[in-house]
């Protein structure tokens, strides 16, 4: 779509401790941005400094990502054919 997206995979750059942020390093999204990229990221396995390991969710690592960079938009894709506001009732199919 032209656009010049780059994975950042959170495990990489995020540890929690007993499922709350302790570290994220935005060092990658900050060089990707200066250089152009817009980075793309996803919930992932992280470590975890009590529990050994945790699932990071893609909403609590782009609430920190926003807290840090003040976005104007934020942009979630998923792997649906359509939205819903409740499991399964289909609200709009997407075409």
């Amino acid at each position: 779509m032209g656009i010049p997206a780059i994975s950042i995979s959170p495990h990489s750059v995020l540890k929690l401790n007993d499922h709350k942020p302790l570290k994220l390093d935005y060092t990658m999204f900050e060089d990707y941005i200066e250089t152009g990229f817009v980075p793309v990221t996803f919930g992932d396995v992280v470590l975890d400094e009590k529990l050994k390991f945790s699932i990071c969710s893609g909403d609590l690592l782009v609430h920190l990502l926003a807290d840090h960079f003040k976005p104007e938009k934020v942009i979630f894709v998923i792997d649906e054919d359509g939205l819903y506001t409740s499991n399964p009732r289909l609200i709009k199919t997407l075409n």
